[in-house]
């Protein structure tokens, strides 16, 4: 809650409060998970 309560104070709207936070997202297996940016220079 408190990152979500940082991004709203900095301009940032529809933010929501993840119960059990980004644990809980990587464990729902609902989302792909990317663990790197292919950076093109």
């Amino acid at each position: 809650m408190a990152f979500a309560s940082i991004l709203k104070a900095r301009g940032f709207e529809n933010v929501v409060n993840i119960r059990g936070g980004f644990k809980s997202i990587k464990e729902s297996n609902q989302f792909d998970i990317i663990t790197g940016i292919d950076k093109k220079d």
